[in-house]
């Protein structure tokens, strides 16, 4: 019968909650690097096959991001619900 409580964060999930800050950190800078190479006035100038990478890159990021702040927020609450 599975419980409805959560369980105690792992060894590795408390590592890769320590981890995670950090992480989204760089990923935080490299998503800002990216817009503001966007946001240069000569980006769109570049091959159209450059603009396509950059652009499909910084939504990669952004979606990784995403996931960094949901499994973040996921092994918080796990740990805010129990501090054994």
């Amino acid at each position: 019968r599975a419980s409805a409580a959560p369980s105690r964060l792992s060894y590795n999930d408390q590592r890769e909650l320590v981890a995670l800050p950090e992480q989204i950190e760089r990923l935080e800078a490299e998503i800002s690097r990216m817009n503001e190479a966007t946001a240069a006035p000569d980006f769109y100038r570049e091959a159209s096959d450059a603009i396509k990478a950059t652009l499909a890159g910084l939504e990669t990021a952004q979606e990784e991001l995403v996931s960094l702040y949901t499994r973040w927020e996921h092994l918080e609450s796990r740990r805010g619900n129990f501090r054994g």
